[in-house]
């Protein structure tokens, strides 16, 4: 609900019941393959694309590694610089990166480092957005731990966008963060969404 509520692509997010021997057996979620060209041109409309994999920074599940190395790495590595803002602004989909976030945050989960960098090599826009792994344990956080965490990359591209620029706050992380604020779960609906 949360995930379609932000727009958030994740190949873990529809529902299904699975029936053994013609008699329920429980619920779960259909796992797509991110690297399978069928989900990438289902959900991205072509395949002119770089996924990496974000826990283990070296998995290329489909195209190359060059353009992530030379645009992501590079600027990662230097987030404190005052132009950082500027930069992941022309490179990222920072209302994307902004909503995934505000969906941990809201949720109460940890992403674990995991998801995947996907580079669209005809996208009008900025190349760069993401497609999220899952959200597991999801409103379990204890409160006196403060904030769930957002680690690896994406962390130090989003602390260096907080930091270098009001502009980000008020444009991009509020929204993302008031719309899920705002929202009712539907709970008599949910069964609905199991096919």
């Amino acid at each position: 609900e949360l995930m379609d509520l932000a727009d958030v692509r994740s190949p873990r997010r529809r529902p299904f019941r699975l029936f053994v021997n013609g008699r329920p057996f429980g619920l779960y979620l259909l796992l797509e393959d991110v690297q399978d060209a069928a989900y990438l041109e289902h959900t991205f409309g072509q395949l002119d694309l770089d996924v990496i994999k974000e826990k283990t920074h070296t998995s290329v599940k489909w195209g190359s590694r060059r353009f992530f190395e030379r645009e992501i790495l590079a600027l990662a590595d230097r987030p404190h610089r005052a132009e950082s803002y500027g930069e992941l602004a022309a490179l990222f989909d920072l209302d994307m990166l902004c909503r995934w976030q505000a969906v941990i945050q809201y949720a109460g989960v940890d992403d674990s480092g995991q998801g995947y960098y996907v580079r669209d090599h005809r996208a009008t826009g900025p190349p760069w957005s993401i497609v999220n792994w899952d959200f597991d344990h999801g409103f379990t956080l204890d409160a006196s731990q403060g904030w769930p965490l957002v680690q690896g990359h994406r962390a130090r591209l989003l602390m260096a966008a907080k930091k270098t620029s009001m502009v980000f706050q008020e444009n991009h992380y509020a929204p993302a963060y008031q719309l899920l604020a705002n929202h009712l779960i539907p709970h008599a609906r949910l069964p609905e969404r199991v096919r």
